[in-house]
């Protein structure tokens, strides 16, 4: 009897001792099989856990917030040098029409015909930029605001400055050291002073007459 209650007894230890083991298996087992649908789920969804890296997802995010800022001033200023090819048409017109009228042999007939020309480029320059190119910022602060025609006609007599300053300056330079007629000179000039005066032009519209 002894011999058998201690036999029983010792395969009870066997036992009880084996299925804490087996607990533990099936508790790991079980957590695993937990995570691998938690992972599995997440893949599917296309969720990622939490306090999982995104490098990739926040690089990309950044990557398209730099370009969602940087794309309406890029369309902004290809409006820009579109107005301003045609500002060019409009001010050499006039300018060699009046070159072609009276040739110009000083300084001060150089210089009123290269500010009447500006003058008819300005004036086609405010209605392009104000209702095309420059459009949303005007909507956002109203429609032909005071200030805007101001400012406007500020940066515009600055624009005459700088283009009337560079055509008188450059022009005898280009007329000595070219073995070209004067006019086309007069007309290389002219082309110079009005890539100068666009870029201070554009800097000034975008930053102070249009800024939104």
């Amino acid at each position: 009897m002894a011999g058998r209650d201690g036999g029983r007894s010792s395969g009870r230890v066997a036992v009880d001792e084996a299925t804490p083991r087996r607990g533990l298996k099936t508790v790991w087992s079980n957590r695993r099989d937990s995570n691998g649908s938690d992972e599995d789920s997440g893949a599917r969804t296309g969720r990622e856990r939490p306090g999982a890296p995104r490098v990739e997802g926040d690089a990309a995010e950044r990557t398209d917030r730099r370009e969602g800022r940087w794309a309406p001033i890029f369309r902004q200023f290809l409006k820009f040098i579109t107005v301003g090819l045609l500002n060019t048409a409009v001010e050499l017109v006039v300018y060699n029409a009046l070159l072609l009228i009276h040739p110009a042999h000083n300084a001060r007939i150089l210089t009123l015909y290269s500010t009447i020309g500006v003058v008819a480029a300005i004036i086609n320059s405010y209605v392009w930029n104000s209702r095309w190119a420059f459009k949303e910022a005007r909507d956002r602060r109203g429609h032909s605001t005071l200030r805007q025609q101001v400012l406007f006609l500020i940066q515009a007599l600055i624009n005459i400055g700088i283009n009337d300053i560079v055509t008188v300056g450059l022009t005898p330079a280009l007329v000595a050291a070219l073995p070209v007629p004067i006019v086309i000179s007069q007309n290389m000039a002219k082309v110079g002073a009005m890539a100068t005066s666009s870029l201070s032009s554009y800097a000034m519209l975008r930053l102070v007459v249009f800024a939104s």
